[in-house]
């Protein structure tokens, strides 16, 4: 049975009776009427979680979202609470926009395995694929602009930023979702919510070192964000490996983020074994390694040091304006900032015929041989016709008169012609005796 519903704004909704999602502190339903809200979903919070200080948070959210969420009408780089949700005048959730895609943990393995992931259109993001890298770069980038436009209200750091709080979809864009989470310090209006949840294997070395997590900046997301594009371009978390004593017991991803242990850079020195995976960070491009560098290596003690999501934003443009593959685009998408107006980058899904393989690629290999074939003839027929030309032209050419200067030409002699004789005068000559030379 479904259930009824009120908004802040007073109206009426009504969401499915089972939900769709079930989290730790609440469940996800979809709203069934009215039509405008047919694309959201509702977030009820479990009772324990729906607290006065729970409520104020969610209100503030509501009444300051960052500006440029919403790309081109449809698509929500973050999905922001848009309404408070009450149940009997009782606060229950808030309303979100609903996204379509896949986690972006799916996509931050060495090997796409995941079922879901055997469509063509998501093979094409494997690391081993043609334009695989390529896609991932571009997917860094539309994080990188989604969390600038968070960032760039001054009071908001997301704290607990992973892949599995990140949506993409097959053309590459992406939505941030989990928002309720994030840390709000908003000193001039004295507003400040601790972030809720922190996972370990994202944050920075600080969270280990018992400082207060009331006044987490944004170089909290500038690790985490970093330690995502690692495992998208790489395809494995950048604090992994094993090490020499005395970090040979060195188990936890929780533990070589403490120590500041990277198979690369300063402490390289350290490890015994470096996974396979760890050397594509070698393939890279030289900007890209100073980023992670700078992140990883100086910015371990120094957080000033670690690139923010600008800089990413810069390093990556520059290498896919390099880039000239037909397949993937520039669509306008997201509202400017520091110069990026309405850029995102896309890989248009295109129709995909499911033929075996091995039947497309025996076809091709036919179909050139067969080019070829025709070509070797075409040469051969002009060599024959070229070769006739020229013969004949050996043979009827008139001889060419050699150019000579006008100074160099002489009157030509005077042509002497003999008279023509009659058989009459040679008889008279003979007879008469009387014969003179013509």
């Amino acid at each position: 049975m479904s259930k009824q519903l009120k908004l802040n704004t007073g109206v009426q909704i009504t969401i499915a009776d089972t939900p769709f999602a079930s989290g730790a502190e609440g469940d996800l339903f979809d709203v069934m009427a009215p039509i405008a809200f047919l694309h959201a979903v509702v977030k009820v919070y479990k009772a324990a979680k729906q607290t006065p200080e729970r409520q104020q948070k969610i209100t503030y959210l509501v009444n300051h979202p960052p500006a440029g969420l919403v790309q081109q009408g449809v698509h929500n780089s973050v999905c922001w609470m848009t309404h408070i949700v009450y149940e009997q005048d009782q606060f229950v959730g808030f309303v979100m926009p609903k996204v379509a895609g896949v986690s972006l943990e799916l996509l931050c393995q060495s090997r796409l395995k995941h079922p879901v992931l055997n469509d063509p259109v998501w093979q094409r993001f494997a690391l081993t694929a043609p334009e695989g890298l390529q896609l991932r770069l571009k997917l860094c980038f539309n994080i990188a602009v989604a969390l600038q436009h968070i960032h760039a209200q001054g009071c908001y750091t997301l704290v607990d930023m992973k892949p599995d709080n990140i949506i993409v979809q097959a053309n590459g864009l992406v939505s941030i979702i989990d928002i309720d989470s994030i840390a709000v310090i908003d000193t001039a209006k004295n507003n400040n919510y601790p972030a809720i949840v922190i996972t370990p294997e994202y944050a920075p070395p600080e969270y280990y070192r018992s400082i207060d997590l009331t006044h987490i900046n944004h170089s909290w997301d500038n690790f985490s964000v970093a330690i995502i594009f690692y495992r998208l371009l790489c395809g494995i978390h950048p604090f992994m490996g094993t090490c020499h004593p005395p970090y040979d017991n060195h188990s936890e991803t929780a533990q070589f983020i403490q120590d500041g242990l990277l198979p690369h850079g300063n402490s390289a020195q350290y490890f015994s074994v470096i996974p396979p995976p760890h050397n594509r960070f070698n393939q890279l491009d030289k900007g890209l390694q100073k980023l992670f560098l700078h992140c990883f290596d100086q910015g371990h003690l120094y957080p000033i040091f670690r690139p923010n999501v600008e800089n990413w934003c810069v390093v990556l443009q520059k290498i896919m304006l390099n880039m000239s593959s037909p397949s993937i685009q520039i669509a306008k998408s997201y509202v400017s900032f520091n110069g990026y107006t309405n850029t995102a980058w896309t890989a248009p899904v295109q129709p995909i015929a499911h033929a075996n393989k091995n039947v497309l690629k025996i076809i091709y290999s036919l179909t050139m041989l067969f080019m070829c074939f025709i070509l070797v003839l075409a040469i051969i027929s002009a060599i024959i016709t070229i070769n006739k030309n020229s013969v004949t032209q050996i043979i009827v050419a008139k001889p060419q008169i050699p150019y000579v200067a006008l100074t160099h030409i002489t009157q030509p002699a005077p042509v002497v012609t003999k008279k023509a004789i009659n058989e009459n005068e040679i008889h008279n000559c003979l007879v008469s005796g009387n014969c003179t030379n013509p």
